[in-house]
C-alpha cells in the first residue's frame, strides 16, 4: 500500500472526461497522503475508500473531497491517535467531537 495516492491514479481521472485547463485537470497531481492518519489501520481503511470512491464517483467529487480528507485525518490524528478501525467508537461520541 502506498501512503500517498495521487488524484491522476485513481480511475474517475483516466476516464478521459477530464477537460484540459479544467481544474479537475490543473489539481490531478495533488493527492490524499495516507501518512498524515495516526495508524496503519486508518491507512488501511482509507486507503480501500479512496479507491472505491475513486471508481464510483466523478472526478470534481475526489477533488472536493481532498479538504475533507485532511480535515478528518488532523481531527483522527488528535483525538483517537491509537484508533484501528473507524467502528471502534460508537457513532454518537464521534459525531459530539466532531461538532465541537
Amino acid at each position: 500500500m502506498e501512503l500517498e495516492i495521487k488524484l491522476s491514479d485513481l480511475p474517475c481521472y483516466k476516464t478521459g472526461e477530464i477537460q484540459e485547463g479544467s481544474l479537475a485537470y490543473k489539481n490531478r497531481n495533488r493527492c490524499f497522503r495516507l501518512d498524515t492518519l495516526p495508524t496503519k489501520g486508518l491507512q488501511q481503511v482509507f486507503y480501500d475508500l479512496i479507491w472505491q470512491r475513486g471508481t464510483e464517483k466523478k472526478a470534481t467529487t475526489i477533488r472536493s473531497d481532498l479538504t475533507e480528507y485532511h480535515v478528518v485525518s488532523a481531527f483522527l490524528t488528535e483525538c483517537y491517535p491509537k484508533m484501528e478501525n473507524l467502528l471502534e467508537i460508537p457513532w454518537p461520541e464521534l459525531e459530539k467531537r466532531l461538532r465541537k
